[in-house]
């Protein structure tokens, strides 16, 4: 069975990590979004430690011959990846919040942007 991608919980580290510096001072980023983007954040970090329950379950599962390892592989990738879906759309919430900010500087733009591609969206 695989284990959660390590990269799915570094994308709520990046929303944050965005919003925080957002946050630091009236740059005219939209206090409704950063309150948004901060519960799909805590939301993910939560469904990621119920995820990792509920995988330690289905592995007690298959050791006691309840369920397949393919059947639970299968169901711990869906979810994990639904995860993933979940937090790389919060950090691209973050990264267009604040690069529409008024005062980013054009060079911090184009890295935001191309934070933004390497997420793929």
């Amino acid at each position: 069975m695989r284990t959660i991608n390590a990269k799915l919980l570094l994308l709520p580290l990046l929303a944050s990590a965005t919003l925080g510096f957002a946050a630091c001072g009236d740059n005219g980023v939209d206090e409704g979004t950063l309150k948004d983007v901060q519960k799909q954040g805590e939301q993910i970090q939560q469904d990621a430690k119920q995820l990792q329950e509920e995988a330690q379950k289905q592995a007690q599962d298959v050791r006691d011959g309840k369920k397949t390892a393919e059947e639970v592989s299968a169901d711990i990738e869906k979810k994990a990846q639904d995860i993933q879906d979940k937090a790389q759309d919060a950090a691209s919430d973050s990264i267009d919040a604040v690069k529409n900010a008024d005062n980013v500087p054009d060079d911090a733009k184009k890295a935001l942007e191309d934070a933004q591609k390497q997420l793929g969206k």
